[in-house]
């Protein structure tokens, strides 16, 4: 087993036969012989001992064995195994080789090389199909074998030669000739066929049925009978679209808006035009010519209903008719009975319910006026409830707590401006309780009076400040007495109980509509105020009470409101204080 380095495939393959279960046979533009997968390497064949002393190419995946030609590299043309004599022909540009028990030869036409293109064995002996048209006998070339199969060996201008089985099968440019051997096993012509005025091109043979092919259409020929078979064509129809979808050709039901239907149909006559004039007709209506040219019917915006199609054709003179296409079109459902007898009902109905909501719209436009009246009662009082939350006793107790230790202390400057001041929010929440909505600015007005009261109580423990960006505090109006109490809830719940430095800010913006106000402190959190607040008496409702939160729920009926509390920690898990966000939606 010689072996030569693994390279690229450098030739193109012709043809390949299969030698045995290992082996296959191989011919290209560059070289012949025979090639195995590497798979199938070490599988025992009875070839291996003489086509293993061929030198061996890796190529791939494959192991090739390259037969070398002494003269150049030939052109491969055909290769044919003859199981039968153990022997592989090969057919080249160069001439013709037989390979058999490990020996290479070549085979001489007399003093010349064989110029083959293909080849064919029928019966004992191997044919050579070669260029010039002819047949030539390869195998056991003998003066006596030779006449013997002259009756083929004569005939010019071969174009095809196939054998199936017995049969041996010659076509030339205007006749299709049928072999057989007699017998004494001499060839004899058994049966001719003839195209007069038409040319073949190639055929085939299909259980005793040759088909040629022709260039004026497609023909048969019987050869057990010897004549040609009269083929009626075919009226077929390829697909049926609706609304551009093709669809089963049977039993079809399709709703009202499926209505564009579209036929392709095809005649299959081989060329030989037995069915002429197609018509076609729509239920009972009269039968239309279809022009020769048109394979395809197209029925725009069918109304609904069932249809049948029918399709009928001229063949030998006779009418036939084909296949037919059943289809319906169902109708809208709005014209359907039952949907015109639910409709009279439905407006009926209407009637009825058209009549009742009548007679109870009056009594739907008083309950809606006495819910108006209780809803304005209703803000009132809870108008008054915020009022006394503002003005809770605790925070008067503390003022005036304030103010008797600066007169104890002959701080009378002091006190005098205490006083002032609490006078001041005293008049300013009496004039705001009096109306539904203020200008931001008398509420920061008062807001500001609030806080320095309690700074001045805390002393120098409580710093607060005020930020407001891009608000116009004298066009803007809000509900009257709305943001003090949720401002007085961070001191007494948040900064009350805070001993180190007390901070509250009060930030103001306005955006797409929305009046945005932010309370932040940095107090003892709501969690730990509720834990106080449990353990002293309750003489006051604290964090703006429930008078200010049903307050809020009542405005928030004509102006939306939310309220959102955040709880501030640190990384240790303690309160740092509470952030309240309050939203309103400002009327224009």
């Amino acid at each position: 087993d010689k072996q030569v380095p693994e390279q690229k495939i450098r030739y193109a393959i012709k043809q390949i036969l299969r030698l045995d279960t290992k082996y296959r046979i191989y011919t290209s533009t560059g070289n012949l012989g025979f090639f195995v997968d590497k798979k199938q390497r070490h599988q025992h064949s009875k070839w291996d001992k003489f086509i293993q002393q061929i030198p061996r190419t890796e190529i791939g995946d494959f192991d090739f064995y390259q037969i070398q030609l002494t003269k150049f590299n030939p052109r491969g043309k055909a290769i044919l195994y003859d199981q039968e004599n153990e022997s592989v022909y090969f057919a080249t540009n160069v001439g013709l080789f037989v390979w058999k028990n490990g020996v290479f030869s070549e085979l001489k036409n007399g003093n010349d090389i064989f110029d083959i293109k293909s080849m064919f064995k029928w019966g004992k002996h191997v044919f050579g199909f070669g260029s010039n048209g002819k047949l030539q006998l390869i195998s056991a070339v003998t003066p006596a074998v030779k006449k013997q199969y002259d009756p083929i060996l004569v005939i010019d201008e071969i174009k095809r030669a196939k054998v199936y089985g017995e049969d041996l099968i010659l076509m030339t440019k205007h006749n299709v000739l049928h072999f057989l051997h007699d017998h004494s096993k001499k060839p004899f012509l058994k049966s001719e066929f003839e195209l007069t005025n038409l040319e073949c091109n190639d055929f085939a043979m299909v259980q005793g049925v040759v088909w040629i092919v022709s260039t004026n259409g497609l023909i048969q020929w019987d050869l057990h009978k010897g004549k040609k078979v009269d083929v009626v064509g075919l009226f077929v129809v390829k697909a049926i679209q609706m609304n551009g979808n093709e669809v089963p050709l049977k039993d079809n039901v399709f709703t009202y808006d499926e209505n564009n239907l579209n036929i392709d149909f095809a005649l299959l006559d081989f060329g030989n035009k037995t069915i002429e004039d197609i018509y076609y007709k729509v239920n009972r209506s009269k039968w239309q010519l279809i022009d020769p040219s048109v394979r395809s019917l197209n029925f725009p915006e069918l109304s609904p209903g069932n249809y049948t199609i029918q399709f009928k054709g001229l063949v030998g003179g006779k009418w036939k008719y084909f296949s037919s296409i059943q289809f319906e079109i169902k109708p809208p459902f709005w014209s359907s009975a039952w949907f015109i007898g639910s409709l009279m009902v439905f407006l009926l109905l209407l009637s009825y319910i058209y009549y009742t909501f009548q007679l109870r719209s009056l009594k739907v436009r008083n309950e809606l006026i006495n819910e108006k009246i209780q809803l304005e009662s209703d803000l009132n009082n809870s108008l008054l409830s915020s009022i006394k939350s503002q003005m809770n006793p605790h925070f008067i107790f503390n003022v005036l707590n304030t103010i008797q230790a600066y007169i104890f202390m002959n701080e009378r400057d002091k006190a005098t401006g205490y006083l002032s001041k609490f006078s001041k929010l005293t008049r300013a929440i009496l004039q705001m309780s009096e109306k539904e909505t203020i200008r931001l600015s008398q509420e920061l007005e008062a807001l500001t009076l609030y806080l320095d009261l309690e700074k001045m109580r805390f002393h120098e423990g409580f710093e607060y400040r005020i930020d407001i960006k891009d608000v116009n505090v004298e066009a803007v109006q809000i509900p009257s007495m709305l943001i003090q109490p949720f401002v007085e809830n961070a001191i007494k719940h948040g900064l009350l109980h805070r001993p180190e430095e007390k901070r509250l800010l009060l930030s103001i913006s306005q955006c797409d509509g929305n009046l945005y106000v932010e309370i932040d402190d940095n107090g003892i959190g709501r969690k730990r105020a509720e834990e106080l607040k449990k353990q002293r008496d309750r003489y006051h409702e604290g964090f703006s009470s429930q008078a200010n939160e049903k307050r809020l729920k009542l405005l928030s009926r004509n102006t939306i409101l939310s309220i959102n509390y955040i709880d501030k920690i640190n990384e240790f898990q303690q309160a740092t204080g509470t952030t309240v966000q309050l939203i309103i939606e400002l009327k224009t």
